[in-house]
């Protein structure tokens, strides 16, 4: 699925855990997955016709780097990809999961979700300006795995979120790779121990990220990298009564926490 459908699935309030599935249940939840992941991945493919020129060129391979000043976007288009990867992956578990699979068969079905997508991806690139990347490459296994075992145990997935902020200053062609104004975080949760669950603290949340800015644009030439640490106020928990906080574990809203920035 695209980012955008994997944050709404998110988002939809979660039924009651399904009973054990019958052999014709089975194939239904099967081809429901099958036409799933064909959609998903054909809309992909289309917006990457559109909007990252896959097909202009023969296949080839382009070495990116890192994090240095002397990349087109220091780094954030790495954290970029590890929090795709790990949006395809933990968000179409959960709604698998939702449709009736079982945890651990959710956990790898949102895995091949995951490796797909962000393998259509890299090979597409391969055909585009971008060229294979092997950062990102490794950036898509990092996210894809961080989110199938978060997934797998859910013990560590309700201490733990990986989101992305962002916060255009107008209106952008393609928001996907718009990192001037994005921002990449992980958040600790208190809500994920059980003594504060009764407790006002379990709406406090810790923050770790990292942007870039002035990587493009008018400012050019002025680059920053920037690590980050706050404190936020926890939305999934917030507004958990409603049944639709599930999308604030992947989406962080500006201006909901507190942070000291390191710009480098």
């Amino acid at each position: 699925m695209t980012a955008a459908a994997a944050l709404i699935a998110a988002a939809l309030p979660s039924p009651a855990p399904a009973s054990p599935a019958s052999n014709e249940e089975q194939a239904q939840l099967n081809e429901r997955y099958l036409k799933l992941n064909m959609a998903a991945n054909a809309a992909l493919l289309t917006w990457g016709l559109f909007m990252w020129d896959y097909g202009e060129n023969a296949p080839h391979a382009n070495s990116e780097w890192w994090f240095g000043l002397d990349t087109k976007h220091g780094g954030a288009d790495k954290t970029g990809h590890v929090y795709v990867a790990y949006l395809f992956g933990r968000g179409s578990a959960e709604l698998y999961m939702d449709w009736g699979f079982g945890r651990e068969e959710a956990a790898l079905r949102g895995l091949l979700t995951s490796l797909t997508l962000t393998t259509v991806m890299e090979v597409g690139d391969s055909f585009s300006d971008y060229g294979l990347s092997p950062q990102d490459l490794i950036a898509n296994a990092v996210g894809m795995g961080f989110g199938y075992l978060l997934t797998i145990y859910p013990s560590a997935g309700k201490f733990v979120d990986l989101r992305v902020e962002y916060l255009p200053k107008g209106v952008d062609n393609d928001p996907t790779t718009d990192y001037e104004h994005m921002k990449h975080l992980a958040a600790f949760k208190l809500s994920g121990f059980d003594a504060l669950k009764g407790s006002w603290l379990r709406f406090v949340e810790f923050h770790l990220g990292y942007y870039t800015r002035n990587f493009s644009g008018p400012s050019k030439g002025d680059e920053e990298r920037n690590i980050y640490a706050g404190i936020g106020i926890n939305l999934s928990e917030l507004f958990a009564p409603t049944g639709y906080g599930g999308i604030f574990r992947y989406l962080q809203l500006p201006y909901t926490y507190l942070a000291a920035d390191d710009c480098r």
